[in-house]
């Protein structure tokens, strides 16, 4: 019996569903080998991924709110910034070398009979205060009336320095210093109000003052002061004299290197809301500032070896929904490229801008007494310590916070995980799974 040979038909047939078969294969190895890739590429972007945001830190907002008895800042406005609002105070001490001449006029006495009798064919005296050690202070006899010097405005100008702004709940006054940011001084280790060393023929403006007196007797104390009328020069170490003013308004330009000492009114049982308000708002808020600092040099004999203190009293800063609760005297560590232990945070100071705005400060007169600031800027890390060299706890949010609320990086992690549980098989196929 012959065998039937296979048709034609029958052969094509046949190899056409051999050459689908090859290619079908052919096409699974491909995929295979783009899905080993792919998982590959997917797995290196998510550890990249995962490892930047852990690692790399943004640049993030933040602000605080602070109780501190000293702080330090630069304004860096465009125009000149109105500091100190309209108060009456008890007392107003300036020292340094100031440009223009003070006129008072009135009535004046004195406790040494020679200079009493001099006084007494005097109607005006003119005031130069021609050295950096020169002083002028006006003063309540009694130190609690109000109604004798009133503050009306002290204006700064840009790029002036307020040093060591402090409130000293004790004696109940505020004092600062006030320096031109351009100035070079020749010490870093010494205020510059206390560096005296260096005479500057110009110095430049950094602000004016407006205040007025009243008449009544007012305590006058001068020291190192030219009074050509009296025959005193700057020679003299300090003289004392009682003054009945006639009423006068005062325009005084300040130099840099002044420092100011400014005596508040009381606070009693019998002082209106008003009046406290006014008090607890003398100084003016929204002030655009850098190298903001709240500590202070305590020096001892020996000034090359100064040791910094934080003045901060209590205090929370908050940024990217974190906050840190400082206590008293912990410092406030904004990171620099020197001021950090953590690579990772570090910026250079010019890239780092810190604390930009200093939105309100005032007097706090409850416990703890102190400048209560609220400030706003931006920042790497925030950290607060006893030490600056060794800061306890950190706030260091991750870039992904500056694009991504923290609840789409907690998906983005669960995707990687449930994609990961998918891919990572196939860069690892079973043996056993035959070869086509």
């Amino acid at each position: 019996m012959s065998l039937k040979r296979p048709s034609s038909k029958n052969s094509t047939v046949r190899y056409r569903w051999q050459r689908c078969i090859t290619r079908f294969l052919s096409t699974l190895r491909r995929i295979r080998r783009r899905d080993q890739l792919l998982a590959l590429l997917l797995l290196l972007v998510w550890i990249v991924l995962l490892l930047g945001n852990f690692y790399i830190r943004g640049v993030s907002r933040f602000e605080g709110s602070l109780i501190t008895q000293t702080m330090n800042f630069t304004y860096v406005g465009e125009i000149d910034k109105q500091f100190l609002n309209s108060l009456g105070i008890t007392k107003l001490a300036l020292q340094g070398k100031q440009p223009s001449t003070l006129n008072l006029k009135g009535k004046f006495s004195s406790a040494d009979p020679t200079l009493n009798t001099k006084l007494k064919s005097l109607a005006q005296l003119d005031i130069q205060l021609s050295t950096p050690d020169s002083g002028l202070t006006l003063e309540d006899i009694d130190n609690k009336q109000t109604n004798s010097i009133n503050l009306q405005q002290l204006r700064i100008q840009p790029n002036t320095q307020v040093k060591q702004l402090t409130y000293r709940s004790i004696s109940n006054q505020l004092s600062f210093c006030l320096q031109s940011d351009f100035e070079k001084v020749s010490s870093q280790k010494v205020s510059v109000c206390e560096n005296r060393s260096a005479v500057e023929p110009n110095l430049p403006i950094v602000g004016e003052l407006k205040f007025g007196v009243n008449p009544t007797a007012i305590n006058l104390f001068l020291s190192s002061a030219q009074i050509p009328a009296l025959n005193i020069t700057e020679s003299t170490l300090e003289t004392q004299l009682r003054w009945l003013p006639e009423g006068q308004d005062f325009i005084l330009p300040i130099s840099s290197r002044t420092s100011m000492k400014i005596g508040l009114p009381r606070v009693s049982k019998n002082t209106t809301e008003e009046d406290i308000n006014d008090l607890t708002q003398f100084m003016r808020g929204d002030i655009s500032v850098k190298q903001v600092r709240f500590d202070q040099r305590d020096r001892s004999a020996n000034v090359n070896d100064p040791i910094l203190t934080s003045e901060i009293l209590d205090g929370e800063v908050r940024m990217m929904g974190q906050s840190l609760k400082l206590q008293p005297r912990q410092f406030l560590i904004i990171p620099t490229d020197r001021s950090f232990d953590k690579p990772n945070c570090r910026m250079s100071p010019s890239k780092n801008p810190g604390i930009q705005r200093i939105r309100d400060i005032r007097l706090n007169l409850k416990e703890p007494k102190g400048l209560q600031t609220l400030v706003s800027g931006e920042s790497k890390c925030l950290a607060i310590g006893l030490y600056q060299e060794f800061p306890n706890q950190s706030i260091e949010p991750s870039w992904l916070l500056n694009y991504l609320p923290q609840e789409g990086i907690n998906a983005i992690y669960t995707l990687i995980g449930a994609f990961t549980g998918i891919l990572f098989p196939r860069l690892f196929p079973d043996e056993d799974e035959p070869r086509k």
